[in-house]
C-alpha cells in the first residue's frame, strides 16, 4: 500500500505525443493511471500534457513543489520528444526499448514473438492482425478467395438535421466516440472522453476531441485550450452542452422492411428427345 503522506504530495504528470492523440492503447494507458490515482484518493488528479515546453514550465512554476512531482511518458515516442526538449522524464509506460529507464508494460521482444505466433496459427483469410498498439487489414492474394457478402437491405433515409446540442448525438441519442476515447459510444447527455464518458454541465459549452485541451467543456464566456479553460469566446468550439432535464434526441426514422428473397434459380427441363 502507498501510505497517505506520500499520496498527500505526489504529483503526477503525463506526456503524451501530439501525433498519438488519437492512439486507443495510448489513451487507455491515461485513463487506466486517472483512475488508479483515483481509486488510491491521491491528493492530485493526473495532469496530461501534449507540449514537451508546456509540460517544463508547469513543473518549473511548480517551485518546492516539484521535487514531489513524478513525470510519465505514455510511450516511447513521447518519451523521446521530452528528451529532445530537455524536458525530465521519469517514468515511461509503455515497453523497454530504454534499457535505461524504469518502464511499465511488456517487452518489445515479446511483443514480436507474440504476433508472429499469432500469424502462424491464423486462418488463411482475411484476418486481423494486431501489432504493438497498431492493426491492419491482410488480404494477400494468397489467401483463399471470401465468401460473397449476403445482400444488404437499402439505406436507411438521412433523418433531419438537428438544432444545437442534439447534433452532437446522433437520432438513438448515442455519441459515436473516436479510436482515441474510452469507450465506443456514450449516452446523451454524456460526452466521449479518453477517461471514459464525462458530463456535459449546463451553461458550458464542449471543447471538440483531439484538439490537445485540458478539459471536455468549458464554461460560458471562456475557450477552450490546452492548459484548461481560459478567458474570451471560443468561435471554434459552438455546441453548447444541453439544458438540465433536457429530453434526448427525437427518435430514429423506423427502417423499411427488408427486400424477400429471390427464389433460387432453376435450369429448364430438357427438350424431349
Amino acid at each position: 500500500e502507498v501510505d497517505a503522506a506520500t499520496l498527500a504530495k505526489r504529483r503526477i504528470i503525463a506526456y503524451q505525443s501530439p501525433g498519438e492523440s488519437n492512439n486507443t492503447g495510448i489513451n487507455r494507458r491515461f485513463a487506466a493511471m486517472s483512475e488508479a490515482i483515483t481509486s488510491m484518493k491521491g491528493s492530485y488528479e493526473v495532469r496530461r500534457f501534449y507540449s514537451a515546453s508546456e509540460l517544463s514550465a508547469h513543473i518549473e512554476g511548480l517551485g518546492a513543489d516539484a521535487t514531489d512531482t513524478v513525470t510519465v511518458a505514455l510511450g516511447y515516442g513521447a518519451l523521446t520528444e521530452l528528451r529532445a526538449a530537455g524536458a525530465p522524464a521519469d517514468f515511461n509506460c509503455g515497453d523497454d526499448m530504454d534499457p535505461n529507464l524504469p518502464h511499465w508494460g511488456v517487452s518489445v521482444w515479446r511483443q514480436g514473438v507474440g504476433s508472429s505466433a499469432q500469424a502462424v496459427v491464423a486462418a488463411r483469410a482475411k484476418w486481423l492482425a494486431a501489432i504493438g498498439n497498431a492493426a491492419q487489414v491482410v488480404d494477400a492474394s494468397s489467401f483463399v478467395a471470401l465468401a460473397s457478402p449476403p445482400p444488404t437491405a437499402p439505406p436507411l433515409p438521412s433523418p433531419p438535421p438537428l438544432a444545437p446540442p442534439y447534433n452532437v448525438w446522433d437520432c438513438n441519442g448515442m455519441m459515436t466516440c473516436s479510436s482515441g476515447h474510452y469507450f465506443p459510444e456514450c449516452a446523451f447527455p454524456k460526452l466521449c472522453d479518453g477517461a471514459g464518458c464525462v458530463d456535459c454541465p449546463s451553461g458550458h459549452h464542449i471543447c471538440a476531441p483531439g484538439m490537445g485541451y485540458y478539459s471536455r467543456t468549458c464554461w460560458s464566456g471562456t475557450k477552450c485550450h490546452s492548459t484548461g479553460c481560459v478567458s474570451g469566446e471560443d468561435p471554434d468550439n459552438p455546441y453548447l452542452c444541453p439544458e438540465a432535464n433536457a429530453d434526448p434526441p427525437p427518435a430514429c426514422p423506423t427502417p423499411p422492411p427488408l427486400p424477400s428473397p429471390s427464389p433460387p434459380f432453376s435450369p429448364p427441363p430438357p427438350p424431349p428427345s
